[in-house]
């Protein structure tokens, strides 16, 4: 994917999440299956500010869900404390948007 077409992405993004459009993009990072399974078990992807870590076949659906953690977090929609709760709220929206879009 270009930088155009991730651009492109997070406007879409911004744009069904009904916030502001976020201009700082996350680095797209490829890592080893073993390494990633090690790492994050049997996800897909992984976000983790303000990377967001795949092991290969990264489809633009499940790149959309990352995406919408990541302008998650640069528009600070849910405060700065991890809890439980706040985790649940994060994963319902970023699949919400990854539907939607």
């Amino acid at each position: 994917m270009n930088i155009n077409d991730l651009v492109g992405l997070m406007l879409e993004i911004t744009t069904l999440m009904g916030v502001p459009p976020v201009h700082d993009l996350p680095a797209i990072i490829q890592l080893p299956r073993k390494e990633f399974k090690i790492q994050y078990g049997d996800a897909s992807a992984m976000y983790v500010r303000p990377l967001i870590y795949h092991h290969g076949n990264l489809s633009k659906s499940i790149l959309v869900h990352e995406l919408a953690h990541h302008v998650q977090e640069m528009t600070g929609r849910y405060g700065t404390t991890m809890n439980c709760e706040v985790s649940v709220l994060r994963e319902k929206e970023a699949r919400e948007v990854q539907e939607k879009w």
